[in-house]
Formats: C-alpha cells, structure tokens, sequence
C-alpha cells in the first residue's frame, strides 16, 4: 500500500507488481475516484479505476500490442500497427528453441522503445484470437500454487490467494538465518527465485508439480555449491 495520502481527487497510478497485488488495489479503487491500473504483469485482472491497460505480450507469445480498457471514449484516430518484422524472435522460438531467438528477442524490444500511441496490428490481433485463454490461466495457476507450496515457508512475502487473478511470476524473497545459512539462502533466493519465475510462465499444458524431483535437486545442487566453498 501507498506509505503516502492523496487528495481523493488525484489522478493515482498504481501497479499490480507481479500479478499479486488484487487486493491493494480493490481497497486504492475505493479510496480513490481517480485511480489507473497498471496491469501489465496481471492480464487477467478484472479492469479497476477509471482505466487500466495490459501488455499481453508478457504473457503470450506475441511481437507487440498493448490494451487500454476505460469507460472514457478516445477521440484520436489511430495508426494502424504493422508488425510482421517484429516476429523473429518467435519464430525462432519454435524452430531453434528460445536461446536462439533471444538476440532478436532484445532487437524487438529497442524497436518498441519511444513507439507513438498506434492501433493494434492485424497480425497482433489474430494472434491472440488463437489464444486459449482459460488453459493458459489455468496452468499459470497450477504453477504458481505448486511454488507457493514448496516455497511459502521460506518466503518473507505474504500473498492473499483469493484475490490474485493470474500472476505473471512466483516472486521469493527468501527469509534471512544467521552465519553461514544467510550466504546459502542468500545464494538459493537467487537461484530458485530465478528458476520460479521461469517455471510459472511455462505455455506447455503440464503442471509443474511433475518437475517436484528437479526441483529437489536444484536444492540440492545449490547446497552443495554453498557447503563446500
């Protein structure tokens, strides 16, 4: 929550940070008339305030887009996007696996740097008619809830389930022991933290609860690592 008051009037954005911060920002909604959803990393959260946009690109396989969803009406006439030259990195993706497209994963995000405010591309937008939305979020929920099982102890971050949406990541920030144990989970915070955030987007269709065993020996690895240095 904000650790500053705002006049009630103000015009406030807000973030939902990893797709976990739901409940924050339902009680921001009724505090403040004026308040924008930054939901970016939470594309399934239902819109709040008097707008809210998304990048869906963060949790879909596409080049670009963004949505903006409001009650207002715009009365600019957009450009429209194109948007073909913006795929390699995808189509690498599937042909080469995601280490050979991510050099032209970097590229695409320059070119979509200081970009003016334009209409969605046609092949953005067909793109996403051929999402299967409802498998995606429930994988991504799977995942995320299998993390928190194994990881809830350890985790100095406190979530309130019933009203996260989606998230985009499991973020851990690992709680801090004494002497040598700060050093390994320290260094294990990092590790899992990194290979968590992974493991929660993955688009195929298994939960991760199948990779229990790999993440057992991730742990294991890392203290092994820590122990013998």
């Amino acid at each position: 929550m904000p650790t500053i008051e705002f006049s009630q009037n103000s015009y406030i954005i807000v973030n939902d940070w990893f797709g976990v911060c739901g409940g924050n920002i339902a009680i921001l909604e009724r505090k403040y008339i004026n308040l924008i959803v930054d939901n970016a990393q939470s594309f399934y959260a239902v819109p709040k305030g008097i707008g809210s946009f998304y990048s869906p690109r963060k949790f879909f396989g596409l080049p670009d887009g963004g949505l903006l969803i409001s009650d207002k009406m715009l009365e600019l006439k957009l450009t429209k996007d194109v948007s073909y030259e913006r795929t390699a990195h995808l189509l690498k993706r599937y042909d080469l696996g995601a280490s050979a497209g991510y050099d032209d994963f970097r590229v695409n995000d320059d070119l979509l740097l200081n970009q003016p405010i334009m209409e969605m591309s046609n092949l953005t937008r067909a793109l996403m008619g051929n999402i299967d939305y409802g498998r995606v979020r429930q994988v991504r929920l799977e995942n995320f809830h299998h993390l928190h099982n194994e990881f809830s102890s350890i985790n100095e971050l406190v979530f309130d389930l019933d009203t996260i949406a989606c998230p985009m990541v499991y973020p851990l920030l690992a709680k801090k022991t004494c002497g040598k144990n700060s050093k390994r989970l320290e260094y294990m915070s990092r590790v899992i933290g990194m290979i968590a955030a992974i493991l929660c987007q993955k688009r195929h269709s298994l939960p991760i609860c199948r990779n229990s065993f790999f993440l057992c020996r991730l742990t294991n690895a890392i203290e092994r690592k820590i122990w013998t240095e």
